[in-house]
């Protein structure tokens, strides 16, 4: 998969995770669940840029 969309993978799962924010708050489970979605996709485009180099 191509950085370009991994990076809009990451944007659209932190535009998820602001909106269950303001819904849930940041301790329930589904905000937390999407935490670490967010995380695993972070690491996987910085391991991605780092190759590239």
């Amino acid at each position: 998969m191509s950085n370009y969309k991994k990076l809009n993978q990451v944007i659209e799962k932190k535009e998820e995770l602001i909106s269950l924010v303001k819904q849930y708050g940041f301790t329930h489970e589904k905000v937390i669940c999407y935490s670490r979605e967010l995380d695993l996709l972070l690491d996987d485009l910085m391991k991605s840029n780092r190759n590239n180099k």
